[in-house]
């Protein structure tokens, strides 16, 4: 299961394992008196797209437009805006990159 703020997403390896972690989910969260909503809700499918990452049965990747802003990056990041973005954009990829933290560390002082 993975949470960020109001988004849940439950990835199950079979549809048998899927509607057990379903149940125990929705079990959990009505008792507490949370509710969902049946615009944003999307349940049993193969492929989809969480929290810009496409997700799917072979693993996870970035959605083509985040590797195009990635790669479109100026060489020189002229000023500190820029540089925000920048490091917004590694913030949200790190998880894709080894090491990130020994990367990222040369920009904190700018």
């Amino acid at each position: 299961m993975f949470l960020n703020i109001d988004d849940i997403l439950i990835a199950s390896k079979n549809m048998k394992e899927h509607i057990k972690h379903l149940e125990i989910f929705s079990d959990a969260y009505f008792r507490e008196g949370l509710g969902l909503s049946e615009k944003k809700a999307t349940i049993v499918v193969n492929k989809i797209e969480f929290l810009r990452i496409l997700i799917d049965g072979t693993g996870i990747e970035l959605q083509n437009h985040i590797v195009e802003k990635i790669c479109n990056f100026p060489d020189i990041l002229k000023d500190k805006k820029r540089l925000q973005s920048f490091l917004g954009v590694a913030n949200f990829v790190g998880f894709f990159i080894k090491d990130v933290a020994e990367y990222r560390k040369d920009f904190w002082p700018l």
